[in-house]
């Protein structure tokens, strides 16, 4: 378990070059409380009900990293400025973690497509249109494709026959 000590020794050790990590757990809830201007106790009840979860020293203190901080302002913004409630900020927070994560994935998804485009093209020097990553007769039955009709409510169709 790092302590405060530890992480301000090590960065005077490397002559202050090397930052210390937003997850490494430096602050004391006495240093945190005074950095966001909340009470001791805001932040453990925060603890309690799951919205914050700072690490633990070797002598059972809470200890706060950079990132602990970050989502604690976001917290005390959501309910401050937004009015939102304890509840409402904990879907909140769990929305924006879940978007992250698949943001990440995302992107992972994209760059593989794109290096396997980079690699069928490299390999296939003389490529025809009808050679693509979505054959074209599957885009044109997924843009011709009629939805089916909702349970009690009109179809599209009867829609557009009536604009018409």
């Amino acid at each position: 378990m790092t302590t405060p000590y530890d992480a301000r020794t090590r960065a005077q050790h490397d002559g202050g070059a090397s930052a210390i990590a937003q997850d490494e757990p430096v602050f004391h809830i006495s240093v945190v409380a005074r950095m966001v201007g909340v009470h001791q106790q805001t932040l453990r009840s925060y603890e309690r009900i799951g919205l914050l979860a700072p690490q633990r020293s070797a002598g059972n203190r809470r200890l706060y990293s950079h990132r602990d901080v970050e989502r604690l302002q976001q917290v005390l913004r959501l309910i401050g400025d937004l009015g939102v409630n304890l509840a409402g900020v904990e879907i909140i927070l769990h929305m924006r973690e879940k978007m992250n994560r698949m943001q990440e994935e995302f992107n992972r998804f994209f760059a593989l497509l794109r290096d396997y485009a980079a690699q069928n093209s490299a390999t296939q020097h003389d490529a025809s249109p009808d050679v693509a990553l979505v054959p074209r007769h599957q885009i044109q039955t997924f843009l011709t494709r009629t939805p089916p009709p909702r349970d009690g409510l009109r179809s599209y169709e009867d829609d557009a026959s009536e604009a018409l």
